[in-house]
């Protein structure tokens, strides 16, 4: 019997519940453009970090899953890191296998990779400020509501453990963080 072992990324009410991921590089790194390289970033299950569990897209929903070896994998647990696209000061994450696809917090809490839609909704949910703290980088997203002052509130804390001087990473919606 194989039991199910990807989990789907949906917000918490709870910030101190957030999961935590470690920055590294794009595993589709020999796939992406050299320009893009620097930009290019893949986001590794920091409680699984020696099993190569990796943020995934699969049908547009971000999931936790093992590396697979295959170019379709690699291209969509990878994201090209984005300044200012949107708003200024605010990143964005376009996944590299979909052209146009944003990482965004939808309207029910589920974290998904979707085309652009012109719309002020979509790129404020789409938009993620950067706050950091030691080897902890938090990043917050601008959230549905619009308000772009919402400060810092209660984030989460990192683990106390990085491997190889890599990042951790949170990301927060304007109503909670990924678990």
């Amino acid at each position: 019997m194989v039991a199910r072992t990807d989990e789907i990324l949906k917000r918490s009410l709870e910030p101190r519940q957030a999961k935590s991921f470690l920055l590294v590089r794009c595993i589709a790194w020999n796939i992406v453009p050299v320009e893009q390289r620097p930009r290019c970033f893949s986001l590794m299950d920091a409680d699984r970090k020696y099993s190569n569990w990796y943020v995934h897209m699969y049908g547009h929903y971000l999931y936790i899953r093992q590396v697979q070896n295959s170019r379709v994998f690699e291209k969509t647990s990878s994201f090209i890191l984005h300044t200012d696209t949107f708003y200024q000061g605010y990143y964005t994450f376009e996944n590299v296998y979909s052209i146009h696809h944003y990482t965004y917090f939808d309207g029910a809490g589920w974290l998904r990779t979707l085309r652009e839609t012109y719309s002020t909704a979509y790129h404020d949910d789409a938009s993620f400020k950067l706050l950091t703290s030691g080897k902890c980088v938090v990043l917050k997203s601008l959230g549905h509501r619009g308000s772009r002052d919402r400060g810092n509130g209660n984030l989460p804390s990192c683990r106390a453990s990085t491997q190889f001087g890599r990042y951790q990473i949170i990301l927060l919606g304007d109503r909670g963080a990924w678990v």
